[in-house]
Parts: C-alpha cells; structure tokens; sequence
C-alpha cells in the first residue's frame, strides 16, 4: 500500500450553507489549577536526519509498530465491537452530496510506501497511521515505523527512510503508535510526536512505560538534527490506574504562543477501561532550545478525545486572559448530548516562570444532531497480499473511528473548526458513516473562563452506499479551504469504491460544490489492522 500525499489548492466557489445553528451556553466547571506538574525533563539526546538516513538498510527494519486493532471506546470496547449496545435515536439526515463523487485534478506525490515497512524476517506492517507536515515545498511524514521527507512539488524523496525507533531514540524493544507531524510557522520549528511502550497493550505488566515521544527540529530545516524529548504519562495518582501507570492512547498535538500541548485518553493497564482524558502541556520555547522542560498535566475525569488546537498560518495566537490555548470535545460518545465542549487553558505565559498558575475551564455549546458512534463500513471484497497470506477470504470491514473529533483541531479567522464522523443510513436503510462539521467562534474572560457561540455547522453525506470517515480541516488564516476524509463504497466499479482519500472544498462560512476523490484506490484495504487474530502490533 503506499499514501498519495495531495497538497490541495482548491479554486473557492460561492459559498452552499449546509446547515445553521446556534444555542445558549451551558457552564460546565470551575477553573481548575493543573492536577500535576512534574519534575523537569532533559532531551534524551540530539539525532541527525542525515546520519540516521545514511545506515544501512537494515538499520531502518528494526522497529516494531505497536497498533491497537481498534481504538477503545469509553467503555472499554472497541470501535469495530463495542460492549454497550446503542438505543438512541439516529437523527434524520438526508443526502445534501448527491451526486457521485468525480475525481479530481489534485496536486500530489506518493509518500511513504509499504515496502518502506518490510521487517528483517519479511513481514509486511502497514501502520495506517500517518503525520505530515509541509512547508516550503518540503513534507516531513511519519508513521507508526518510518520517518522520511519528500519534495512536496516534485515528491523526489530527500532522505532515506529513517526508522522511527532510531528518529526518537526509543527504548530496545519498544513499539511507537500514533505519530503526528506539525511545522510553526512563527518560530519556524517541526515538531513530530508518538506514543512510546515498552510493554504489550493492555497486559498489565509490571515495569511498563508509557511515554510522549517528541522530536523538535534545532532549525527551521527539517533536513538537519532534532532534540529528542520523552515524557512519561505518569499517572499513578489518578483515582482508577491502580498500581501501574494508566496507558495514554489516541494522542492530538497542537500549540499556542507559549505551550506545546499533548492530549490522551488514560485507560486501565489491566481492564482497559477510561479514566480520564488528559492534556500534557509543556513550554514551547523550551523544546525549541534543547533545554529542561518542565511538564504540567491537566486530567478531566468525565472526558474523551479532547483535542487542542493548531492556528492555520498566519492566524495569530490568543493572547486574553494572560495566553490561553482552546481545545474542543464531542460529548455525545460521553453522554448522548448533542453538546460540544469548549476547553481553554489560560495563563500560558507562565508556562515558564510558574507553570502552577495556568489553569483550565470549559463551557458546553449545544449544536447540531449527532450519533455516539459509526459503524464498520464496506470495501469490495478484493483481497490483498497481506490478510490473504494470514488465510483471510474477505475484505475486512473498515474501523470508521471515534464519533469525536478525529483531527487536531484548526483555528482560523478566531474561529475553532472539527469535523466527526458518526452513523446514520442511508437511502436503501443501510447503515453507513457519515460527517458532521463544527465552526465555533469562542471568547475567554480575563480569568480564563471560555464563552463560544456556533458560527455555522453542518453534514457531509454522499449518496446511497458511500460511507464516509476520519474528517481533518485544512484551512487558511481566512478559515477557507477544504474538509479532507476517507470514502469507501462496497462496488469496485464506482469512484471511491476502494478506499480513497476524498475532499470537499470549505468557504469558510459551509462547504461548496461536491465531494472530489482525489486519485482511485488500487484495492481493498488490507494492512494489519483489519486482519483477524494476532497481528504485529
């Protein structure tokens, strides 16, 4: 399998308003001094990306992805097999993307390909998930095993693949999952993360470490040398870990002025049911000067997926209430609401000088209809190398994720934008995914209490058999652009039948003409993640 990386440049048309809602909101909590701050953490070293780029083949084999077949639910279950059975009402939503999705003219180049995985013994790991970051014409892009960068106009590849397990300096023997990739523009810095462990999911096992691996470039060229930092999840003293450190899953990165902030669900090492969500927050100037940080985390007890946020360029940061960063949550996978949460943690620009005074509150914004979770959902049933050689005879059913906020969330013309995906069905009474979008505009309060009223929101839903998932913005600094996902169809003969990375264009104010598939999917997805039975993660 290989990713088409599109940079998309989509000509703005005149503006189809999907939906408009708005609605008084709810306070939710107090302003909470952060729960911990932890001793202060030296980089665990400096790597060169060309050095590590110039070993041996064989060097770049010896890294292990760890993955979760299916990312957790609240309870403890998974996506593709939840525990708790659904009785809520789906809402009625009705196609407003009818037409069959066309392809489109997208600028792009293949970045990180499967071969780029095969292991020292042979074995083929696919790690669906992918960061990338793109500045002048050049992309860095990670996955759960490979960091390499590209041209981003020509895709000619300007490094070798560099293991991950190298990139981060990980411990012999452990797995790295969840990667990401982010470029600052203000200070000129790429940031890359994973999630580091050194013990199977969920054993339980005694010694296990959970770590927050983050890699800072020491220049604005992402073609030289990284400080490596790694910062534990530490989390015994949380009501419900129990003896051992909870497991973070499902990081999302973003960034203010002052912070770089790290958001993870904490599950039970030994049960695997929620604790908490968290944000781990350190000081962004400190990353950037390869000094000791000190990192300050914040636990919401009754919380899922809370996800920071990134300014699109040039959107400047917030500065009321002494710094503050925003965060957003989808409440109904919590408590069937049709709520968003709007989070801000205020007084940044102590992140430094006195971490103790930052604080954090949120507010609860009534919105739009949304279901608590999204189904599995078709491809044809073409089999690929990888589950056929394990003797799968089917295609196997795609996790369409959380119905929360799958992308870190962007801030553009002062107003926060996120995108889900979550179920409905479809003409013929099928159940399929489908994609609610949010733009919130919000406010903080000189002692950091947040305010946000809804801007606009809406659906994206294709036509009969078309499901839909893993929505991410990418929006200018005037908050237009495009609303990017996944498409599948269970037909082989339609566009976007295989799975395809599709878009449809954003105004700013609701999206625009159609759904564009950006380039045709060769077959049905195959890699580990979708195969039955014990995989190598």
């Amino acid at each position: 399998m290989k990713s088409a990386i599109g940079s998309l440049l989509p000509a703005l048309l005149h503006p189809y308003l999907l939906a408009v809602g708005c609605g008084g909101a709810i306070a939710q909590s107090k302003l909470e001094a952060a729960s911990t701050i932890f001793p202060a953490i030296n980089p665990a070293g400096e790597v060169s990306v060309a050095e590590l780029a110039a070993q041996p083949a064989v060097a770049q084999r010896a890294s292990r992805a760890i993955e979760m077949p299916n990312h957790l639910l609240p309870d403890g279950s998974t996506t593709l097999n939840p525990r708790t059975s659904i009785s809520e009402q789906l809402p009625p939503i009705e196609p407003n993307v009818s037409v069959t999705p066309n392809f489109g003219s997208v600028k792009g180049f293949i970045g990180i390909h499967s071969i780029d995985n095969v292991t020292a013994n042979g074995a083929e790991f696919e790690p669906p998930d992918q960061g990338l970051a793109v500045n002048n014409n050049v992309a860095a892009e990670i996955n759960n095993l490979v960091v390499r960068f590209f041209n981003a106009a020509s895709g000619a590849a300007l490094s070798n693949p560099i293991a991950a397990s190298s990139f981060f300096k990980a411990t012999a023997g452990s797995g790295l999952t969840d990667p990401q990739a982010f470029f600052d523009p203000t200070t000129k810095r790429w940031f890359l993360t994973v999630i580091e462990s050194n013990a199977p999911i969920f054993t339980g096992g005694s010694g296990s470490v959970e770590k927050i691996d983050i890699a800072v470039s020491k220049t604005s060229s992402p073609l030289g040398s990284y400080f490596i930092y790694h910062v534990r999840a530490a989390s015994k003293d949380l009501p419900g870990c129990g003896a051992l450190d909870c497991l973070p899953d499902y990081p999302k990165a973003g960034y203010d002025a002052n912070g770089f902030y790290v958001s993870v669900d904490l599950f039970n090492a030994s049960s695997g049911d929620l604790v908490a969500a968290a944000t781990y927050a350190v000081s962004k100037s400190k990353l950037e000067g390869g000094a000791g940080a000190t990192p300050i985390r914040f636990a919401y007890p009754n919380d899922f997926v809370v996800q920071p946020s990134v300014p699109a360029p040039g959107e400047p940061f917030e500065t009321r209430a002494n710094g503050t960063e925003y965060l957003m949550e989808a409440r109904n996978i919590v408590d069937f609401s049709h709520n968003i949460r709007v989070w801000a943690i205020s007084n940044t620009n102590n992140i430094v000088t006195k971490p103790s005074s930052l604080r954090t509150a949120a507010i609860d914004i009534p919105a739009e209809a949304y279901a608590s979770t999204t189904v599995p959902q078709t491809e044809p049933n073409v089999i690929g190398p990888y589950c056929k050689s394990q003797g799968v005879t089917s295609a196997p059913l795609l996790d369409g994720g959380y119905a929360a906020f799958q992308a870190t969330i962007q801030k553009a013309n002062g107003k926060l934008s996120g995108a889900l995906a979550f179920r409905s069905r479809d003409s013929d009474n099928l159940l399929r995914n489908v994609l609610a979008w949010f733009v919130l505009k919000p406010s903080v309060s000189r002692n950091g209490v947040p305010s946000a009223s809804i801007f606009k929101q809406g659906y994206v839903v294709p036509g009969t058999g078309y499901s839909v998932s893993y929505p991410a913005f990418g929006l200018d600094k005037s908050g237009a652009g495009v609303l990017g996902f996944t498409i599948t169809n269970k037909s082989r003969n339609v566009t976007g039948g295989f799975p395809s990375a599709a878009f449809i264009q954003f105004s700013g104010t609701g999206t625009t003409a159609g759904i564009v598939v950006s380039g045709p999917g060769a077959t049905s997805d195959d890699g580990f993640t979708g195969c039955p039975g014990p995989g190598p993660g």
